[in-house]
């Protein structure tokens, strides 16, 4: 993990990002057996099993044992799929994508102080998000993303020590 130093007026900050780790599914065939890709040539790829024989089929993803497709983009969540949660709740996701949302008279006062809480996919890949909408200021946002922030903070290894001295470089300016 890099970390990086910081003046702040006469006090000296240590940062590292927080950046999720994204897990990669294994490639395989229907029957759930795994595959590779290789190259055949500059701009073409094949796959073949580890005894190096050829495959040819559709190529899925290996999930907890169970060949999977691509996922559909999610367009409905029924009653029970989805939970109201505190909407701090919904601050500690590290959001990938944010969209701004338009919400019927009923949802919208229901979420001043609340989020929902459900899981989605854009339906372009193997990625499932945790989804949140909730209020943000005077509107309305959907936050998609894979990790917490405090769970990755109990994981970050904090320095034994912070930097003696930082380097005070000319920055942009921006007005606070």
């Amino acid at each position: 993990m890099v970390w990086y130093s910081l003046k702040l007026g006469r006090d000296l900050v240590k940062y590292t990002p927080l950046k999720p780790i994204e897990e990669k599914l294994p490639l395989c065939d229907s029957s759930g057996k795994e595959v590779f890709k290789f190259a055949k040539s500059h701009a073409e790829y094949g796959y073949r099993y580890a005894d190096g024989t050829e495959y040819t089929g559709e190529i899925l993803r290996l999930d907890n044992g169970v060949a999977i497709g691509k996922y559909t983009k999610t367009k409905e969540i029924p009653e029970g799929q989805f939970k109201f949660v505190d909407k701090l709740e919904a601050f500690d996701l590290i959001a990938e994508h944010w969209y701004k949302c338009e919400l019927n008279d009923y949802l919208a006062r229901e979420l001043t102080d609340k989020a929902v809480k459900f899981k989605f996919t854009n339906g372009n890949g193997y990625k499932e998000y945790f989804g949140y909408i909730t209020s943000f200021g005077q509107h309305f946002v959907m936050l998609l993303g894979t990790q917490k922030i405090s769970l990755m903070l109990n994981s970050v290894d904090v320095p034994k020590e912070l930097p003696k001295k930082a380097i005070a470089v000319k920055t942009s300016r921006l007005e606070l």
